[in-house]
Parts: C-alpha cells; sequence; structure tokens
C-alpha cells in the first residue's frame, strides 16, 4: 500500500463501532458490489437506493457516487 492514498470510514455492526482504512481500488470494490446488490443496499438503507447502470470511464469521485454520464 506503499505510496496509496488511504480513506478513512467509520460504521456500526452489531451495535459496536468499527474504524475502517481503505485503499482507493477498495472502495471502488465496495461500491460496485453494493451496485451488484443494490436490492440489499435498498432494504439496508430504503432512502439509498440508485440505478444499478454504472457508467464507464468515470473519475474516482464520479465512480464512487455513480453520478456521471462520461464515455469510456
Amino acid at each position: 500500500m506503499e505510496n496509496e492514498t488511504l480513506f478513512y470510514a467509520k460504521t456500526t455492526i452489531n451495535g459496536r463501532d468499527i474504524d475502517l482504512v481503505f485503499t482507493e481500488q477498495q472502495i471502488l470494490d465496495g461500491v460496485k458490489s453494493a451496485l451488484t446488490n443494490s436490492e440489499f443496499v435498498c432494504q439496508m438503507n430504503p432512502g439509498n437506493c440508485w440505478p444499478v447502470d454504472k457508467p464507464k470511464g468515470c473519475s474516482f469521485w464520479q465512480k464512487l457516487f455513480n453520478i456521471c454520464d462520461c464515455k469510456s
């Protein structure tokens, strides 16, 4: 992980606070998993549903928030 940007997140699992540290690729992999499992995301957080069609060729933040209409 040398020279990689790290991102900090915090979540609660089974009532316990958990500190998390991710690389950019790990975050993108997690977003990909969320998009693939959108029904689970909607079940866990009903106000956070989105279309499962992910645009291609977007920047990191555009991919993360699935807000771009980029061409490859």
